[in-house]
């Protein structure tokens, strides 16, 4: 069996997705934690804490 070391280089349009993804994922944990600072109803509060823990779970290393 032969060494195969090619690896293919990516699209325009998949590093464009790749990008998007990053900037949507990195807005949405700033302006979350943005929100939690100034936030003054505990309900509201509550809904953005449980939203902000189910985002750091999602995937963050795209291979």
């Amino acid at each position: 069996m032969e060494n195969d070391t090619h690896q293919e280089e990516l699209t325009a349009a998949e590093i464009s997705a790749l990008w998007t993804s990053y900037l949507n994922d990195t807005m949405m944990d700033c302006g979350l934690r943005h929100f939690l600072t100034n936030v003054a109803d505990e309900d509201i509060r509550s809904i953005l804490e449980q939203y902000l823990a189910i985002s750091k779970k999602s995937p963050k290393k795209v291979n």
